[in-house]
């Protein structure tokens, strides 16, 4: 008898470093550049390589293009995340490996095919699975998987294909002796080989789902040996990069100090008690985020107070962990709220944030779901001098079961003592504010990145006036309004999108020592109903 747990439907299937974000989140300007070839590297831990049909071999890093043709490997450790321009999203865990054969989208329809040779992956569709379905598969040894605009994970382990659908319309899988179709979450199949026919679908156990995850993955006092001096890895282009920089799944280093491994809930645990004795930095900020359903985007999240998003920081630990809430945007009274939701994980510096959220609660009404782990938080670097800024993602399974992705952005910071704020104040200080953004449109029902970024605010201190603009190469938004500043952050009112009618609310926080820096979040509509969500910072 099988016993089926939709609570692990989210799967820890690629341990707790495999990332999952929906339809936007990337950064605008390198996922939909010109010279981009369609696919980058957003979320990466541990060794990867991609081998090019010349048989040529690169290190891969957070950020780099990859193009059609190349191969993507991941070592020992590895684990990865690439986003293609169409939004579709594909995560690899330790050892695997994945050709991308066939890519293009030109904003109507398109084709992305790929072949899983080796390792565990997951798949979340995005706009080719929705308009060219029948032009969107994954290619394995034993069988291919078709889409229709839905999430499934699963591994190829010795030619054997194991796939669990995980979310949306459904999937197929199928091969020249046998097809099966599977519509139900939580349900997948297994194939041996290409001559053998996909088994009738069954709901998968915790057992089932367990076997999907990477086999790498440390048990409970279990320690993690150094890699053989023969490892291929430590001889190929790899040798080239930091290989001291590799984490563990719970965070600790692995190299010459591989024996060190903590559960990461022992991580969090230090952490937690080291920052209550003062010794990390505190960040706070502000978060954007959507929700969608099957690819479809219905609601949108923000915080009004910065106070509501709160990071610790313990650079000597190279950990961080912390805890935000959001509201539903764009109504009076909210239908959805996040509650607690806990990203934890390994920090580097501010460019190499990674990590998970471990844990919180959509609640609608009386309806409380809670997320599923692991979702993802990772930090890609400073937006402003004293600003960083990332990206965040979970899912959660409601009581009709049916599962929802919410994602989006991060800004925070070390603010600025209140004390200080107070004497800009009270000296009627004028500042001018110049930096980045990051944001994305939703458009019936589609999230669109919006490109190059910038914000140019200007700050009275002592009238309490904020003015001045947001810019995309795709719209503006201009800021002014009803605003107010006082010693905590400041709030304006988007009053134009694209140069014509249009409204929204701004709010931010002021950052290092002496004010030097800016940071918040925007929220908008046009006269279109088009919605609008990001970040932004900027310097003085």
């Amino acid at each position: 008898m099988r016993s089926h747990s939709y609570a692990r439907t989210g799967l820890a299937l690629l341990g707790v470093c495999i990332f999952f974000f929906v339809a936007v989140v990337c950064p605008a300007q390198d996922v939909l550049a010109e010279t981009a070839p369609g696919v980058r590297v957003i979320a990466l831990r541990g060794p990867a390589v991609a081998v090019g049909p010349d048989g040529v071999e690169r290190v891969l890093a957070a950020g780099d293009a990859l193009a059609v043709g190349e191969t993507v490997k991941t070592g020992p450790g590895g684990r990865l995340q690439l986003m293609f321009a169409d939004n579709t999203v594909i995560g690899l865990g330790v050892d695997a490996e994945m050709v991308i054969d066939r890519f293009h989208w030109d904003e109507r329809q398109g084709e992305l095919s790929t072949t899983v040779n080796q390792g565990a992956f997951r798949v979340m569709g995005g706009a080719v699975a929705r308009t060219s379905p029948d032009n969107f598969t994954t290619e394995t040894p034993s069988a291919t998987i078709g889409i229709r605009g839905s999430m499934y994970a699963g591994r190829v382990s010795n030619g054997a294909l194991t796939v669990v659908f995980q979310g949306g319309a459904g999937i197929w899988v199928g091969n020249p002796v046998g097809r099966v179709e599977i519509t139900t979450p939580g349900t997948g199949t297994r194939v041996r080989t290409r001559n053998d026919p996909p088994d009738e679908p069954f709901p998968f156990t915790d057992d089932d789902l367990g076997a999907l995850e990477d086999e790498d993955e440390l048990g409970e006092g279990e320690e993690q040996q150094p890699a053989d001096e023969d490892n291929d890895w430590e001889d190929s282009a790899l040798d080239e990069g930091d290989a001291d920089d590799t984490t563990s799944l719970d965070g600790a280093d692995i190299g010459d100090d591989a024996s060190r491994t903590a559960s990461q809930d022992d991580l969090t645990k230090q952490t937690e008690d080291q920052a209550e004795e003062s010794q990390g930095e505190v960040w706070r900020g502000f978060v954007v985020g959507s929700r969608s359903y099957e690819g479809v985007v219905s609601n949108h999240f923000y915080n009004q107070e910065k106070e509501d998003f709160t990071l610790w920081i313990n650079r000597s630990q190279g950990s961080y962990h912390g805890s935000f809430n959001a509201v539903e945007a764009f109504t009076g009274s909210p239908d959805y709220e996040l509650h607690e939701l806990t990203p934890a994980g390994d920090f580097q510096d501010e460019y190499h944030m990674s990590g998970e959220i471990t844990s919180g609660t959509v609640v609608s009404g009386s309806q409380s779901d809670p997320v599923i782990p692991p979702g993802s938080f990772s930090g890609y670097g400073p937006l402003a001098e004293h600003v960083n800024w990332g990206y965040w993602s979970t899912s959660y399974t409601d009581e009709s079961s049916q599962t929802h992705e919410i994602s989006g952005y991060w800004v925070a910071g070390e603010v600025t003592p209140q004390a200080y704020v107070q004497s800009l104040i009270s000296g009627s200080f004028v500042g001018e504010y110049n930096g980045g953004a990051q944001g994305y449109k939703v458009e019936s029902g589609s999230m669109v990145s919006l490109n190059n970024g910038q914000s140019q605010l200007l700050i009275n201190f002592g009238t309490g006036s904020v003015g001045g603009s947001i810019l995309f190469d795709e719209t503006s938004f201009t800021v002014g309004g009803t605003s107010a500043v006082n010693s905590g952050g400041f709030s304006a009112q988007i009053t134009q999108v694209g140069g014509i009618a249009g409204s929204g609310d701004v709010q931010g926080a002021f950052y290092g020592s002496q004010a030097n820096s800016i940071g918040g979040s925007f929220q908008a509509v046009d006269d279109g109903s088009n919605s609008y969500m990001g970040i932004f910072g900027g310097n003085r």
